[in-house]
């Protein structure tokens, strides 16, 4: 057979031609024309672009799937990694993506040189393509936005304003509702082919799944943290409990563990105990505070019962205290004069209440400006309760004590029962009065005939 490239004559059987290697036409017999080396190699080339596309592709997810598990309470890495990789494997020179807020879509990843701050807001409307794409929960691709004024007014208008034409915005779905969107765009008129709409959509998944692990994670470590909190402060229950039991007669071990365990457990930095006693305001336990404090609180303890401290006011009003910057706040000038040694600016205070009447508070300060949650403030009040229960538990005790020795001083003192003499029927061999003839023996202890 001959080449027709070369003209060389072949061997009838061989395929290609064996001086130049061209593949040689064989007789179809009515079948297809055979492929020439041109076809071939132009089939060759579409096949390894084929493949580079789809091993690129894979490499894609693959990195988006590593910064997804590598991230698993930071979401930020991840919505960048898909812009990044759906900008550069979609073609695109521009990339975004949103998540609802509120009644808007902000942007929360941006790849590419056009301007998109993060944080910019669209509203969810049908005049922007990633508004539309995110109401109708469906892909919206449009070729030229510059020439679509009617149809987009609102991102025909950007685009115009940033130069950009092509663009194409796909929903996030999770569960089959809209939690955002992830758009791309070109500066030229050049659509974006079937498989990078569908490529694009890969990517919005994946988004999705790294939104819904940080949710569950965070969901997860919260409750983890609230379980851990109540068990915390349950033990700390616990232990002002056992506290009380081992200290009967003395409450001050029992102050001290409830300022310890009250700084620890609401996040304060420091925090005290203080007990009224005939309208004076004594101090009776402290945590976190330091020398200097200390002899400046000396000076200022015991304290007529005032609203100038923080304690005082909680106890004249029979209501919790709660001052987010005592700094600022001039209704308790003595307190203040003790915040600026300590540097201290959130303080609470809960009284102690006895048939509603106070009898001392728990106080505690945090430096920084932070109001303390429902749950430390409902905390606190059951640490009042438990030194409620503690000074009743003393004052009943040494009550009980009082008693006790009176009761065993009025045995002691009280002169012995008078002896009364009885006559005996018959001798008893018992000493018997000379002068009488009588028994001498208690009629309680006495035995024998009688008369």
């Amino acid at each position: 057979m001959q080449c027709p490239r070369c003209h060389h004559t072949n061997s009838q059987n061989a395929m290609f031609c064996e001086a130049c290697a061209t593949p040689l036409a064989r007789p179809n017999q009515g079948g297809p024309p055979a492929a020439s080396y041109a076809d071939l190699q132009r089939e060759v080339d579409r096949l390894a672009r084929a493949l580079s596309e789809a091993l690129d592709q894979q490499t894609a997810t693959a990195e988006v799937l590593r910064v997804i598990s590598s991230s698993p309470t930071d979401l930020q890495p991840v919505l960048d990694a898909v812009v990044r990789s759906a900008a550069r494997f979609c073609g695109a020179d521009d990339a975004e993506l949103f998540r609802l807020d509120g009644d808007y879509l902000a942007v929360t990843a941006h790849y590419g040189p056009i301007p998109a701050p993060v944080g910019r807001l669209i509203p969810v409307a049908q005049g922007s393509v990633s508004g539309r794409a995110f109401a109708e929960r469906r892909a919206i691709h449009v070729a030229d936005l510059q020439a679509e004024a009617e149809e987009f007014p609102v991102t025909s208008r950007i685009a115009r304003e940033l130069g950009f034409r092509a663009s194409l915005s796909v929903p996030l779905l999770r569960e089959g509702t809209a939690v955002g969107t992830i758009t791309l765009r070109r500066a030229e008129v050049d659509p974006f082919t079937d498989k990078q709409i569908k490529l694009l959509e890969t990517f919005a998944d994946q988004a999705v799944i790294a939104i819904e692990n940080v949710r569950l994670f965070n969901e997860l470590q919260a409750r983890n943290g609230e379980l851990t909190e109540a068990l915390d402060q349950q033990t700390a229950t616990s232990e002002i409990l056992r506290v009380i039991s081992q200290s009967p007669t003395d409450v001050q071990p029992v102050f001290e563990a409830i300022a310890e365990s009250a700084v620890r457990l609401c996040g304060a930095d420091y925090g005290n105990t203080i007990k009224l006693e005939q309208n004076v305001i004594h101090l009776v336990a402290q945590c976190g505070q330091t020398a200097t404090w200390r002899e400046q609180a000396a000076q200022v303890f015991p304290h007529s019962l005032t609203s100038e401290v923080i304690g005082g006011a909680a106890m004249l009003d029979s209501a919790v205290v709660h001052v987010e910057d005592i700094e600022s706040d001039t209704r308790f000038p003595t307190s203040q004069t003790l915040a600026r040694i300590m540097g201290y600016r959130a303080g609470l205070a809960v009284p102690m209440l006895r048939d509603s009447r106070p009898v001392g508070a728990i106080v505690v300060f945090r430096q920084e400006r932070r109001r303390f949650t429902d749950s430390e403030i409902q905390l606190l009040k059951t640490f009042a309760d438990q030194a409620v229960i503690a000074i009743e538990n003393a004052r009943n005790r040494k009550l009980a004590h009082r008693c006790a020795a009176s009761v065993r001083s009025y045995r002691e003192q009280r002169p012995a029962p008078p002896r009364r003499l009885r006559r005996c029927r018959v001798p008893c061999g018992r000493r018997r009065d000379p002068t009488r003839g009588l028994c001498l023996y208690q009629s309680d202890r006495g035995r024998g005939p009688q008369e």
